[in-house]
Order: C-alpha cells, then sequence, then structure tokens
C-alpha cells in the first residue's frame, strides 16, 4: 500500500498502473522482468478476485504472475480479457519479449537443463556459507538488555534453554544448544522443548526447573505464518513466558523469524531478535550470548507499542571466536596451503606432532593439530594437546608476570635484580637491573652444562648462579641467556610470596582462559600419555620423555622455572597471542594495559644493535628469521627448543604459532628450520584487506 502514488486504498502496488508503469517503466526507466508477490494474500484478495486481479497485473505492466489461488482461473480470465478487447496480443508480447529474453541472456534457450554435477562448485559454496553467516551475525538485533544479560556471564553458569515452537518438531532447539555449548563450553547446559501439543503439566514442570537455573534463554521458533490471524505467540505461550519471567533468573528471549512475538508478553531481561532460524543464525545468535561476536543490528520494521524502526542496542565483542579464514579475512586457500605443508613436513619426518593456530584478535582462522604423538602412535594430535613449549615459557609466563609486577608498582625495570633478590647481587652483579636481564645484555653466561660439574640438585644451582659472575660488562653485548630468565621467575616468587607456577595461573592464565596451560613437576614415575613426547633421553636415563619437561636445567629445578617448563596448546596461546594484538584486553578484561604491552613488545632501543624487546625478540631487519620475510618491522615472537614459535605482527593485526616436538626421537632434527618462517609466510600472503573481496 502506497497511498502517496496510488490512491485507490483497494489497489495495491502489484496492480497499481501508476506505480509499475508509470513510474517503474516510464520514469525509472526499467525493462527488465517485473514479477508479483503472492497474489494469494490478503492485500489482494480482499477486493478482488482470482481472474479480475490477474488481468489487472498485466494491465498494469507486470510479466509474470506468481501464486494465484488458481491459475486455471486466472488463464481463463486473461484469454477472455484479450477476446474482449481489454488486453492487447502486444501486450501480452511485451512481457513474453521479457522473459524469452531474459533467458536467452541466462543461456537456458541454448542449455534449458542444470547441470547437477556443477551444482556442487556453484550453490552453497564455502564462500555462500561464509557470506551467510556474516549476514546473520550483522542482522542481530538487541532491542533490551536489562542489566547486561547479554552476552552470558563468563563464569560457568547453569543455562536452561527452553525451546518454543509453534509446530511439533522434535528436533527444535538441538541444534541451538549444541551451538551454545560450543560458543560457551564453561556453563552447564539442560534444554525443554514446548510446542502447541504440550501438556499443561510439561509447562509446570519447565517453570519448576527453571528455578534451579542461574541464565535461562528462550530461543523462539516462531513464524508469522499466512492467514494464521495473528503474529504473536500463542495463548499458551505467553503464559508460560509471562510466569516464566516471575522465576528470578534472568530471561533472554531470541526470536529466530518472527520479531513481533514480543507483543503482549511482560519484558524479558533481553531480548534478541534474529530474523530466520537457519542453521547460519542460530550459530550467530549462540556467539553473540557467548560474547564472542559484536550485535550491532537495527531493527527494519514498527513493532506496535513496543519498538519502532531503526532500533537496536550495540554490544561490543568480548572474547575471540573459533571461525573461518574468510571470517578472518584470510583467503579461502589458507587452510588448504597450511595443510599441505603440514603433512609434507611430517612426511618428511621434521616432526610427527604439530599444531597450528592463525587468525586476527577477534577470529581464530584457522586452529587445528597434524600428526600423531610420535611416528608409531595412533593417538592423534587436536587442538588440545599439550606441547612442551621450551623457551615460550620465557615469554608466555615470566615475561607476563614481570609485567603484571611492573604494573602493579611492585618491580621496577630499572631497578637492580638484587633490589627484590639480594643473593643475586653477589660478585660484582650488584647493579645487574630487570631490564638488562629481559633484553639478554646483562653480562650472564648463556647456559652451564650444569651436570657436567656434578650439579643435578635444584638448590645447588641456585647458589650456584647466585655466587657465579659477569662475563662482559652490561649494555655492552647481547647473549641470550637461560640464567637470567631463572633468576627472574625467583624474583617473582620473592616480590609476591606465591609460588612461580601459582602466581601465572593466577594472574595471567586463569584470566585469558588458559585453561590447560601449566607446569609439570619434575620425576613423575611413568610417561603421560596424554601430552606430545619430545626426545628419548640417554644422557640422564630418562627414556621417552612425556609429560615432564625436556629442557634439562628445567628438570633439575623440579620442572619450574623461569626459562622452560611451560605446557600449552594451540588453542590456550592463540588466547594469549590475542589479549597482545587486542592492546592488552580479553574477555571484557583489561588484563594488561595498552602502554605496557607497547613497552614490552617495542625493540628496545640500544648500542649494540641488538633486536631484542623485553623479553621478546623482535623480528631481524634483514637475514633469517622465523617470522619469515613478509612480516613487520613492529612483529614481536619467540622459538622453543623443542620447535615451537609464535610471532605477532601488531601492524596487520595477524598471530602465527606453531607447536612441534621436532625433537623427536632426537634433538639432532633441523628439519623445522625453514618451516617457521614458511607458514609465517603462508599466513601473511593470505591475508585479504577488504573482507567482501573473498565473495566477488
Amino acid at each position: 500500500a502506497l497511498p502517496e502514488l496510488e490512491p485507490d486504498a483497494r489497489v495495491p502496488a502489484t496492480l497499481s498502473p501508476r506505480i509499475v508503469q508509470d513510474i517503474l517503466r516510464d520514469d525509472l526507466g526499467f525493462d527488465g522482468l517485473v514479477v508479483t508477490d503472492a497474489l494469494d494474500m490478503n492485500g489482494v484478495t480482499k477486493h478482488f478476485g482470482v481472474g479480475e486481479a490477474a488481468v489487472r497485473t498485466l494491465e498494469a505492466g507486470v510479466d509474470v504472475l506468481l501464486m494465484t489461488r488458481d491459475e486455471y482461473a486466472a488463464r481463463a480470465a486473461i484469454l477472455a480479457a484479450v477476446e474482449e478487447g481489454r488486453l492487447s496480443e502486444g501486450r501480452i508480447d511485451e512481457s513474453l519479449d521479457r522473459i524469452l529474453s531474459t533467458k536467452r541472456t541466462l543461456g537456458l534457450t541454448s542449455t534449458p537443463q542444470v547441470d547437477l554435477d556443477a551444482l556442487r562448485d556453484r550453490v552453497s559454496t564455502l564462500d555462500h556459507v561464509a557470506l551467510n553467516d556474516e549476514i546473520a551475525r550483522r542482522s542481530l538485533t538487541l532491542l533490551s538488555n536489562k542489566d547486561t544479560a547479554v552476552p552470558l556471564p563468563r563464569e560457568r553458569s547453569n543455562v536452561l534453554v527452553v525451546a518454543l515452537n509453534d509446530a511439533s518438531d522434535p528436533d527444535a532447539g538441538r541444534y541451538f544448544l549444541r551451538q551454545m555449548r560450543a560458543s560457551a563450553p564453561q556453563h552447564s547446559y539442560s534444554l525443554a522443548r514446548l510446542d502447541l501439543s504440550s501438556q499443561p503439566q510439561e509447562y509446570s514442570r519447565v517453570l519448576a526447573d527453571a528455578s534451579a537455573a542461574d541464565v535461562i534463554v528462550v530461543p523462539a521458533f516462531v513464524r508469522v505464518r499466512a492467514w494464521s490471524g495473528r503474529i504473536d505467540l500463542s495463548d499458551m505461550h505467553q503464559l508460560f513466558l509471562n510466569a516464566l519471567m516471575q522465576k528470578g533468573a534472568p530471561v533472554v528471549l531470541v526470536s529466530f523469524g518472527n520479531p513481533y512475538l514480543i507483543s503482549n508478553l511482560d519484558a524479558p531481561s533481553a531480548y534478541l531478535a534474529a530474523f530466520s532460524w537457519s542453521e547460519s543464525s542460530q550459530r550467530a545468535v549462540a556467539d553473540a550470548l557467548a560474547g564472542t561476536s559484536a550485535i550491532s543490528g537495527r531493527l527494519p520494521v514498527n513493532i506496535p507499542g513496543t519498538y519502532a524502526f531503526g532500533d537496536g542496542m550495540s554490544v561490543t565483542q568480548r572474547s575471540p571466536r573459533m571461525g573461518t579464514p574468510r571470517e578472518g579475512q584470510f583467503s579461502p586457500t589458507l587452510s588448504e596451503r597450511v595443510d599441505s605443508l603440514m603433512e609434507a613436513s611430517i612426511a618428511d619426518r621434521a616432526f610427527p606432532a604439530a599444531a597450528v593456530a592463525i587468525g586476527r584478535p577477534d577470529v581464530t582462522a584457522h586452529l587445528k593439530g597434524y600428526g600423531y604423538l610420535t611416528y608409531e602412535s595412533e593417538t592423534p594430535v587436536t587442538t588440545h594437546t599439550l606441547f612442551d613449549v621450551a623457551s615460550l615459557t620465557k615469554v608466555v609466563a615470566t615475561t607476563p608476570a614481570i609485567m603484571r609486577l611492573v604494573e602493579d608498582g611492585k618491580m621496577d625495570l630499572n631497578a637492580p635484580l638484587a633490589t627484590y633478590l639480594p643473593e643475586f647481587g653477589r660478585n660484582g652483579k650488584d647493579k645487574v637491573t630487570v631490564r638488562q636481564i629481559l633484553t639478554h645484555t646483562a653480562g650472564l653466561k648463556a647456559f652451564y652444562q650444569f651436570y657436567d660439574q656434578g650439579i643435578t640438585d635444584r638448590d645447588e644451582i641456585i647458589e650456584f648462579i647466585f655466587n657465579d659472575s659477569l662475563r662482559y660488562e652490561p649494555d655492552t653485548r647481547y647473549v641470550y641467556s637461560d640464567l637470567g630468565m631463572m633468576m627472574l621467575a625467583l624474583a617473582v616468587e620473592r616480590v609476591s610470596g606465591e609460588a612461580f607456577e601459582d602466581f601465572v595461573q593466577t594472574h595471567i592464565f586463569a584470566p585469558l582462559g588458559m585453561s590447560r596451560s601449566g607446569f609439570r613437576p619434575a620425576g613423575g614415575e611413568g610417561t603421560d600419555p596424554s601430552v606430545v613426547p619430545t626426545e628419548v633421553d640417554e644422557a640422564f636415563g630418562r627414556g621417552l620423555v612425556q609429560g615432564e619437561v625436556h629442557d634439562e636445567r628445567a628438570w633439575m629445578l623440579g620442572g619450574v622455572a623461569g626459562h622452560a617448563g611451560l605446557f600449552s596448546c594451540a588453542e590456550d596461546l592463540s588466547l594469549f597471542a590475542q589479549m597482545l594484538l587486542n592492546e592488552g584486553r580479553l574477555h571484557g578484561q583489561q588484563i594488561f594495559k595498552p602502554e605496557t604491552v607497547e613497552r614490552f613488545t617495542a625493540r628496545f632501543p640500544n648500542a649494540i644493535g641488538s633486536d631484542r624487546a623485553l623479553g621478546w625478540d623482535t623480528k631481524s631487519p634483514e637475514g633469517y628469521s622465523s617470522a619469515g620475510s613478509k612480516f613487520g618491522s613492529n612483529s614481536f615472537g619467540h622459538t622453543g627448543f623443542t620447535g615451537t614459535s609464535m610471532w605477532m605482527d601488531p601492524d596487520a593485526d595477524l598471530f602465527v604459532i606453531l607447536l612441534t616436538n621436532r625433537v623427536y626421537p632426537t634433538r639432532d632434527n633441523k628439519k623445522h628450520v625453514p618451516i617457521r618462517p614458511a607458514i609465517a609466510d603462508i599466513a601473511f600472503e593470505s591475508m585479504i584487506d577488504e573482507p567482501w573481496m573473498i565473495y566477488r
């Protein structure tokens, strides 16, 4: 109904010559096909019969008529109108010409049949699915959100999912529940389904169950149905929802298809409109409720008495999510290229086990395990499989621990380490600063093979380092040293009053959700089959090292050290990288201040040509770099002896993590060296600056 253009209130646009012929055809010059909406709708049938509606539609200039209630009666009326002279054959021929011309343009005159073999390559491709997911996410419209009910709490909660359905579909809500569990696995979920055939006792049972819920999510699979006479919920569903909202727990109502169902309801804690119940929409809602996707939609209609056209609340993304390469603005070939490289590397026996994570601050675009724990094992590697990350310990545990203490005002980078660890100041080391140790310019020896000197006890090692003397004047050379990082871990314990492993768990890993990361005690009995093994140790007679630290010095220190000893997985390390690329923020929390992240990850100015940052390495301006040839000059990262590496480019918002056990069965294997830069280059080359390029 367009009363400004068609004054006759009985005539909808489809039947109006003023709109179709005068404006669309004549004024706008449109000569393509004009197709009706459904001719069986009340806007047409209220005033016109089947035959009259068909004739008026053609008189208006329409070419293709759809969904009349009686196609035979419509055809007979059109023939009669031509015989009577009301419609000319020329008018019929105009539409026929347009239809045939369109068919010729599409090649349907020469190849009228669909090539069924080509469907898989042309319909519902990965690009189509990715675009569909993007549209679904961006269409989500949040219309109320009391007490920030959306997104759901990050803390473990009991979530009751009550699926309302206006049809008898036993599967309603099951796919949505699976997506909720995938997007927010920390919660405990239960599902109830209520449809129009549900009995009163079923509604009563769900209301009783709601008393134990911390949060109630109500996905409503209700459509606007033709000839139903209503666009809101059924009376029974309305009564149930109003009773449910009196239970006390926050109620998040999600409309999968019909935004009008909020009419005649008490206000829920949150109301989210998704406009369809496609799998894309259900995935989008699950991510939005988990806080792994932003909400930005605006209402495209008026909901009388409640919300107006254009209403909608914005919610920023709280946590990163797992996505496809397209979602992370990478080429669709990213995963194929990484898979090819990793499979070839395993076949070449560069390593038997690996895991790769590539992504942006908000999306992990590729996360996958490769190979098996050993060449002989039948246990496949997953994204949760634990690796001994070796020297990544320095930047994932020790450096952020120092960052935490510096931010809290408990440690000064320019203060001597002996300020916090007095014993370290012996034999001329009293002026060595925390900053010099982090940049490996402190004058310390690189490492000692303590066991060659008969030292195998933790206390003896620490006392030996306390009594050691400097090997060069600080700030005059760069010597990568494990000894300084060992001392920093001890300093963290002295300053904080907590065991080093407890400090990093409490202040770093737990806030980031790195639930699988941590240190493992040395000297345990047997091996841990859930952890990727490293080397077959002959020097200490440990045999296959699996489940305890590979580094001999960290092992003699009991498995917990500042230079090595951390075990982690690709998924956990992704969260750590995303926090750093997101200026210290993750899960809605400011873990570190942006200036702290910048201070520690930027190349530290010096007069000796070192490329080190505070704890971190940076990309060498020339020559070989494990970050490859594409990463920018502001990139920072680190590697580990067992075959691990982690690199981030803050200018490109890109991270690449590679975990391997290249030391299995022996550390003499060096085939991993060219693989690190190769995978970094693949990731960088696969980036797409303009996200919509992938759909063109």
